[in-house]
């Protein structure tokens, strides 16, 4: 029997399947239960029948075009990955996106956006929260999902096995049909281990399933419709909740646990898979990992995201009406916090929204979140390091298996904390503090200012008043930098404020020196290159601060050097600038750089990151080169193709907004044509197609063929002009044996039943005749079960599981707790502000007039 995950709440906090809600109902009203079930399953599982009404959300569509799979087997990504983006050794470049259609939302992506410093940390649960009072979708061209809409969890599960890491881009999805107001959950886990992995059946196991496409396989699983919460229809405003979390099997084999909950969950999470890992028993779990040091082993960064996007396959949809906020925080052991810095965007989906402006906010309660309208905007920061004030709260008398409790101001909601203490991200202001511990009454900790970029420390036993300010780095420094391999640099750090004792850690040191706690230590580094270093300091009552420096390491002896060169933005529009970044390895002492190729406008200078902004009038492809020399003479060159495009004109390379067959299902031996449709392509464009039936081949739009095989296709385009490729799109083509019927349950487009015949009987007759032996073979299968199973079990007593619970350390054990106790006399809800000019925003977090923006309720 495969191994099983349980968890720490009450058998009533999660449902983990089907439940009798009902135990003294009728049999008769069981068999309409069951009858009605059995409609909604074979509904989704063969399309709309000709009465209903509706989108069919299928598998194929649900699923991102980004796929890298698994380091076990030998395939490479089903789908173009899209190209990796490199760094300079000091900090990632977090800009993915430029402009809309883009997955936008809110994400932390380790870089803060006001200084470019990186950090990094991992945790072992991410949850993302969707506030929406108006919500609606509309693209004609993504056929039966045009009005759906997808929220994604996205994260970066990484853990160590015999000193591999290994890399899994996760996601929990939520799909809303903006019409009718219909939630699913579908879950993805795609590899990211290296460029050509892919994943395996024998790699991981869950409820769900593997994906093949032309070239890989990627995991996925759809929420069961017995479960509450998911395929039902909900109110047109409301609150979606997704958490994922790390855990483990009894045999220590790593995995996650995806859940969620919504307005028909009756505000209790509902587990719907726990895959894990069977290859991986007694690995080092890492948990989630947020890291602006570094790109993934396929060129992504290490990245959380809460976004909204196209239902699945890529898809891009346009936001018609949104009154949305998106909230995202990670669990630090002890309490739920929010990011240390924010963006309104996010890397990794290939899904994306257009017509939304999102900008960065927060409530009268210092609750840090992001609003959604109807709009353009810029993808960009949401809020940074120095904008945010941390509050560090610390009640000794909050161990084991007691809750505390903090509310802020007279909110109706309470952090819950465990262990201790509390650290909460929030907007910097003055608040009243109120605690309760377990079941107690609450205590007025009294007002307290928490000014923004430092940390505030309250104490339980003096309120406010007992506060004071975390540790603050003055200083972090390296005796030797730049310095060659095999020689010693020592690590310094000065350290102010706070409660000492202090403790020290250091991460992102190059191969040679370890972590040591201590203000300094001595490094010996044996291999070269740019290494981010950041030390965190913990003073007594756990308040952190952090700080990073760039160690350069180079090679002791002369010779060639290593050099690349990348371009922020490529294409560029003339008149707006781009960056030249020279990565160098290698190389002694003095490092001079000399551009060459450079478009008008463009200056030569001695720098290792050169901005450039090509004249208005100019545009072509230049070919950029630098020259680099280190102190003893020797010499490095690097190159690349600069394309420039003329002002008011396309913006980069051609993009998809469309890719059909007609007809499909198609039938062997008759023709079919495919269709691409683009825009922002400027020039003649080249179409590379994959996954074709025999018989069909070529590289224009349209595309006519006569296939002369039978079976479903997964086929992908992509589109080539002067300036580059574009990303992927994809459908799935169903050809049927020449006098055959079949059916479709994949890709996009309309009702691939339409206009066809299954075994001589038209397509909709015949699925209505299945449908009327399916609710007959189900009513007895109902009436023996009923006849002769033993009590009913119900809600409140569901059968235990089969294997004792098993949960990470430092998960929320919180929440096996009571209910937290009511909030202070007179609580009210909280108004909000916008954090692009500070002015207020309208009730329910409406949006503001002084920036611009349209209220609409």
């Amino acid at each position: 029997m495969a191994n099983v995950y349980s968890y720490p709440y009450p058998s009533t906090e999660y449902s983990m399947g089907p439940k009798d809600t009902c135990p003294g109902c009728s049999y008769r009203t069981r068999v309409v239960t069951v009858v009605l079930l059995l409609l909604t399953s074979v509904y989704l599982s063969v399309g709309a029948l000709p009465a209903a009404a509706g989108p069919v959300v299928s598998s194929v569509q649900v699923s991102p075009a980004l796929l890298a799979p698994h380091s076990l087997g030998a395939d490479v990504p089903a789908h173009p990955l899209p190209p990796a983006r490199q760094h300079n050794g000091h900090a990632i470049n977090p800009i993915c996106h430029v402009s809309e259609p883009a997955p936008m939302g809110m994400s932390d992506m380790g870089v803060d956006p006001g200084t470019g410093t990186p950090y990094t940390y991992s945790s072992a649960a991410f949850l993302g929260t969707v506030d929406y009072t108006s919500l609606t979708s509309y693209n004609a061209s993504i056929g039966a999902t045009a009005t759906s809409l997808g929220f994604q969890l996205n994260l970066m599960y990484s853990f160590n096995l015999g000193g591999a890491i290994y890399v899994y881009w996760v996601q929990d999805v939520a799909i809303v049909n903006t019409t009718n107001y219909m939630l699913s959950y579908v879950d993805n886990i795609w590899n990211m281990s290296s460029s050509g992995a892919s994943m395996s059946a024998s790699s991981v196991t869950g409820n769900g399933t593997l994906g093949t496409g032309s070239a890989g396989s990627w995991y996925y699983d759809f929420a069961s419709l017995g479960l509450a919460g998911n395929g039902v229809t909900d109110p047109p405003s409301g609150s979606i909740s997704m958490q994922i979390a790390t855990g483990e099997t009894s045999t220590k084999q790593p995995g996650v646990i995806f859940a969620y909950m919504d307005p028909a969950t009756a505000g209790k999470w509902v587990i719907y898979d726990t895959p894990y890992f069977p290859f991986a028993a007694g690995a080092s779990v890492y948990g989630f990992v947020v890291d602006g040091t570094q790109l993934n082993p396929i060129g992504l960064p290490y990245d959380a995201e809460l976004i909204a996007g196209g239902p699945g396959g890529g898809s891009q949809t346009q936001m018609t009406a949104s009154t949305t906020q998106f909230s995202l925080s990670y669990w630090n052991g002890h309490n739920w916090q929010d990011p240390p810095s924010a963006y309104t965007f996010g890397c990794e989906t290939a899904e994306g929204v257009y017509n939304a402006d999102v900008m960065g906010a927060h409530d009268s309660n210092g609750n840090l979140l992001n609003m959604m309208t109807t709009g353009s905007s810029t993808p960009g920061s949401a809020y940074s390091k120095s904008q945010v004030a941390t509050l560090n709260f610390t009640d000794p008398t909050v161990s084991g298996t007691t809750a505390g409790y903090l509310f802020i101001n007279q909110t109706k909601t309470a952090l819950a904390f465990e262990n201790g203490y509390a650290v909460v991200t929030l907007w910097p202001g003055t608040y009243t503090l109120y605690e309760a511990v377990g079941t107690g009454s609450q205590k007025n900790l009294g007002t307290c200012t928490i000014p923004a970029a430092k940390v505030t420390v309250v104490s339980a036993s003096t309120g406010c008043s007992g506060g004071g300010t975390g540790p603050s780095i003055t200083s972090f420094s390296a005796s030797v930098n730049p310095m060659t391999v095999g020689q010693s640099t020592v690590l310094s750090v000065a350290v102010s404020g706070g409660t000492a004792p202090y403790t020290y850690s250091y991460t992102g040191l190059p191969t040679g020196c370890n972590s040591v706690n201590a203000t300094s230590f001595s490094c010996t580094p044996t291999v070269t290159g740019n290494f981010t270093i950041i030390v965190t300091v913990t003073d007594a009552t756990h308040a952190q601060s952090t700080k990073s420096l760039v160690l350069e390491v180079k090679a002791t002896s002369g010779g060639s050097l290593t050099v690349a060169l990348t371009a922020s933005v490529n294409p560029v529009v003339a008149g707006t600038s781009t960056t030249l970044t020279t990565t160098v390895n290698g190389g002694t002492g003095t490092l001079t750089y000399t551009y060459s190729g450079l478009p008008p406008g463009c200056l030569n200078s001695d720098v290792s990151s050169l901005v450039c902004t090509p004249s208005s009038t100019d545009n072509g492809t230049y070919v950029v080169s630098v020259g680099v020399t280190d102190g003893a003479g020797h010499s490095g060159n690097g190159s690349i193709s600069l394309v420039v495009k003329p002002s008011g004109g396309s913006t980069g390379v051609p993009t998809i907004t469309q890719f059909v067959a007609s007809p499909n299902p198609a039938t062997q031996g008759q023709s079919l044509t495919f269709v691409v449709t683009t825009s922002g392509s400027s020039g003649s464009l080249t179409f590379t197609y994959t996954g074709l039936p025999s018989g069909c081949s070529g590289s224009t739009s349209p595309l006519s063929c006569v296939p002369t095989a039978s079976g479903t296709f997964h086929i992908t385009v992509t589109a080539t002009d002067g300036a580059g490729t574009s990303l992927p799109a994809s459908l799935v083509l169903q050809v049927n044996a020449a006098g055959g019927g079949g059916n479709n349950n994949g890709g996009g487009g309309s009702n691939p039943n339409a206009n066809n015949t299954i075994l001589g009987i038209p397509s909709t007759t015949f699925l209505i005749l299945i449908l009327v032996i399916v609710v007959v073979v189900g009513v007895i299968v109902v009436a023996l079960v009923s006849r002769r199973s033993g009590p009913v079990v119900t809600a409140a007593n569901p059968p235990p599981p089969t294997q004792p619970p098993v949960y990470p350390p430092n998960y929320p054990s919180y929440a096996a707790q009571p209910q937290p106790p009511a909030p202070p006399v007179g609580a009210t809800g909280a108004p909000a502000f916008c954090s692009r000019c500070g002015s207020p925003l309208e009730p329910d977090f409406m949006f503001c007039r002084s920036c611009g923006n349209q209220v609409g309720k």
